[in-house]
C-alpha cells in the first residue's frame, strides 16, 4: 500500500463505523462563499448582520476497485457493493457523517447529498462514483447582538456540539430464525451475522431462542 499525506475517512454512529476511501480522487472541490446579509432594523435603517460562515460543500468523483492494484489507500479490498450500501444507508439515515480528510482542514460533520454510481468502463467490477457533503451544524436559537453607533449587528458564536449517535435497531426472533438468515434479510447482508453475534454476546455454538431481542448493527 502506498503512503500518502492525506487519508479520506467517513465516521458513522460516533466514530463506530468508519469508511477509508480505497482511492484518492485526482481533485476535491471545496465551495463556501459569504452569508453576510444587509436588512432593515427598525430605527437603525439598514445594517449588516456579520453571519458565520456558510455551510461548505464538498465532492468528488472517483472509484471503488473491484480487485487490489497498487494505487489503492487501503490494505484489505472491500467489495464496491458492500461500500455503495454503507454510504446508502448512512445517507438514508437522516444522521450527519463525519468527513476526515488528513493533511488538509476539512474536518467537518456533514450529511450526504448526492452519490450517483455506476460500473460503465474501468477495470470489471470497479464501480465509478460521484459524492457531495454538506456541512451540518447542530440547529441553535441565536440573538444578534446590535451596535447602534457603528450600525451594525453581529451573531454571538456559541459552542455546537454535533450528536451523529443512532439508536440501536432491534429483531425479535421468532422460531426458525438463525443468525445468518437475519442478517441476510435484516442488513442485506448475510456475512454480517458474526457482528450480529458480538453485539448480543452470542458465542459458539451461536444459539437463539424465539422471543429474544437482538440489537442489529445501523
Amino acid at each position: 500500500m502506498p503512503t500518502n499525506a492525506y487519508q479520506i475517512w467517513l465516521t458513522f454512529d460516533g466514530e463506530k463505523q468508519k469508511l477509508q476511501f480505497p482511492v484518492h480522487p485526482e481533485k476535491i472541490k471545496l465551495k463556501q462563499g459569504s452569508s453576510n446579509q444587509s436588512v432593515d432594523i427598525v430605527g437603525l435603517g439598514e445594517v449588516t448582520i456579520m453571519q458565520e460562515k456558510p455551510e461548505a460543500e464538498v465532492s468528488w468523483s472517483s472509484f471503488f476497485p473491484g480487485n487490489p492494484f497498487p494505487g489503492m489507500q487501503v490494505s484489505s479490498l472491500t467489495w464496491p457493493e458492500d461500500i455503495k450500501f454503507k454510504i446508502k444507508t448512512w445517507m438514508g439515515s437522516k444522521k450527519p457523517c463525519h468527513l476526515i480528510v488528513t493533511g488538509t482542514k476539512i474536518n467537518l460533520y456533514c450529511t450526504i447529498e448526492r452519490f450517483d454510481c455506476d460500473e460503465e468502463g474501468g477495470a470489471v467490477g470497479d464501480m465509478n462514483y460521484s459524492i457531495t457533503f454538506k456541512e451540518y451544524r447542530q440547529p441553535t436559537i441565536r440573538q444578534v447582538k446590535v451596535d447602534a453607533a457603528a450600525q451594525t449587528a453581529s451573531v454571538p458564536k456559541t459552542e455546537e456540539r454535533t450528536d451523529n449517535t443512532v439508536a440501536p435497531k432491534t429483531y425479535n426472533i421468532v422460531s426458525g430464525d438463525c443468525l445468518y438468515n437475519i442478517a441476510k434479510k435484516q442488513l442485506g447482508n448475510a456475512s454480517k451475522w458474526p457482528e450480529i453475534a458480538s453485539m448480543n454476546g452470542i458465542k459458539s455454538p451461536y444459539t437463539i431462542y424465539p422471543g429474544q431481542v437482538l440489537k442489529l448493527p445501523t
